[in-house]
């Protein structure tokens, strides 16, 4: 369903340390990985700004890099996003 689990782990983060970083608990972190949980708008912003990517790439849809950049306002390592 999304792809949190997959970008952390390749950039080397735990569960615990990302959820501090986007200001969750780890336990609501792990649901969102295992599909338990629905993410908010909010939430996926913040992870996508936290790990670099894009919201596209959290919720494993297509991305447009032009889009991404005039909507969201920051840049992205879309080579996180490929499979």
């Amino acid at each position: 369903m999304y792809r949190i689990a997959e970008i952390r782990e390749r950039q080397n983060i735990t569960q615990e340390e990302l959820a501090k970083r986007i200001g969750i608990a780890p336990s609501l972190l792990s649901a969102y990985e295992a599909g338990r949980d629905i993410l908010g708008c909010k939430t996926t912003l913040r992870l996508a700004k936290t790990l670099n990517v894009s919201p596209n790439c959290i919720l494993d849809l297509p991305e447009r890099e032009d889009i991404i950049k005039t909507a969201f306002g920051f840049g992205v390592d879309t080579s996180l996003c490929g499979r």
